[in-house]
């Protein structure tokens, strides 16, 4: 789900105002070392993900 937070009356601070489709980034998590080193399905790629240019800022 996304997160909306740009709208008429919102509380949320001015760079806190923005709007997401579907996953927001801020929600990725980067997987411990000693997991990403026993877990041949996690790779760097898919650990930690570049997050920049994927939220749809609000006016």
């Amino acid at each position: 789900m996304g997160i909306t937070r740009a709208y008429p009356g919102s509380n949320h601070a001015g760079v806190f105002k923005y709007n997401t489709v579907g996953r927001s980034p801020q929600w990725n998590i980067v997987i411990t070392r000693a997991e990403f080193q026993s877990n041949t399905a996690i790779n760097d790629s898919n650990n930690n993900p570049d997050p920049s240019g994927k939220i749809e800022l609000a006016q």
